[in-house]
């Protein structure tokens, strides 16, 4: 009787332990970003999505206005991996910048992120690319982004490929030299 009783306890409360680990990890995978395997991040899309963003002077900029190749990196500073990225894409910039547009695009919003925290760390490390903030998330709808960093290569034509995560500069310099033809 006894251990009967004993085995009833223990079967609930690996019940309880198993229902309070799927809660957490549904709760967990709702609020945290992650980057996913490599093979699922490169996407293919046609045509490049429309928005607007704002520049650092709170003027409007349309992606439908640009004319050309276009660079657009959707991160944020509290990002690891976005940050550890934006040298990289300095560098690409002071490459390709005359042949590419360049739209970085700040998250503004996403975990107390803002412009004036956003500018701060571009300035204080001393980056040249253009900066923009998607304040009402547009830009991000428009692509579907869910992970960060997000970067999209978009063909003269309209067309694009969006790459989610960290990259190493070949790579990136790669894909630029696809867009550039």
């Amino acid at each position: 009787m006894k251990s009967k009783r004993n085995l009833i306890i223990g079967v609930c409360a690996l019940v309880v332990i198993i229902a309070g680990a799927v809660i957490a990890y549904q709760f967990l995978s709702d609020n945290v970003e992650l980057t996913p395997p490599q093979q699922e991040q490169d996407q293919q899309q046609s045509p490049a999505a429309g928005f607007t963003v704002e520049d650092t002077a709170g003027n409007a900029a349309a992606l439908a206005d640009i004319v050309g190749p276009v660079v657009l990196n959707f991160w944020t500073t509290w990002c690891p991996s976005c940050t550890r990225m934006l040298p990289v894409l300095d560098t690409l910039y002071h490459e390709f910048g005359d042949e590419v547009t360049f739209m970085m695009i700040n998250l503004v919003g996403s975990r107390g992120e803002n412009p004036v925290r956003s500018l701060a760390y571009i300035e204080d490390r001393g980056y040249a690319f253009p900066i923009y903030f998607d304040t009402a998330s547009e830009a991000a709808r428009a692509f579907g982004v869910r992970y960060l960093p997000t970067t999209v290569f978009i063909n003269a034509d309209g067309s694009s490929r969006q790459i989610v995560g960290q990259r190493p500069e070949a790579e990136l310099r790669q894909y630029i030299e696809q867009i550039l033809g």
